[in-house]
């Protein structure tokens, strides 16, 4: 089928699609999104939070290995695939893979070295800086 045989919807289609799914946005869209989110969930008043649903998957992992009494983990745990901040973490992740492979930027490659070294540092000073934050607690009530 050759361009003058293509419907003029289907152009129209594969240029919506470009600009919105291929092209990058400006920063101030993406600023404007985040502040409709966070109003939003300040409205309901929710917070976003991701150290809550990181902590119950370890407390989870911890007991389902039998490691959870020697570390003081609760044997009551909620449910991961029920618990509201382990629910916005998974979202969070099949969003950023789904929005990557549409605008067919998902690619696997191995960074430099030193990178490797830079990422466990970031980890590290996150995961710090998210445990004195805290959380709420994952127990169930």
């Amino acid at each position: 089928m050759s361009n003058e045989d293509t419907p003029s919807w289907l152009e129209g289609f594969k240029e919506d699609y470009t600009r919105l799914l291929v092209e990058p946005w400006s920063y101030y869209v993406g600023a404007i999104l985040m502040l409709i989110v966070i109003i939003a969930l300040m409205i309901v008043g929710l917070f976003w939070g991701v150290f809550g649903g990181l902590k119950l998957w370890g407390d989870w992992f911890n007991n389902a290995i039998g490691l959870g009494p020697l570390i003081g983990t609760p044997q009551e745990l909620d449910n991961p695939l029920l618990h509201r901040t382990s629910l916005m973490n998974i979202t969070l992740l099949l969003g950023a893979f789904c929005a990557a492979l549409l605008s067919r930027q998902f690619i696997i490659n191995r960074p430099p070295r030193l990178e490797y070294v830079w990422g466990a540092l970031g980890g590290i000073l996150m995961g710090l800086g998210a445990t004195l934050a805290g959380d709420a607690p994952s127990a169930a009530s």
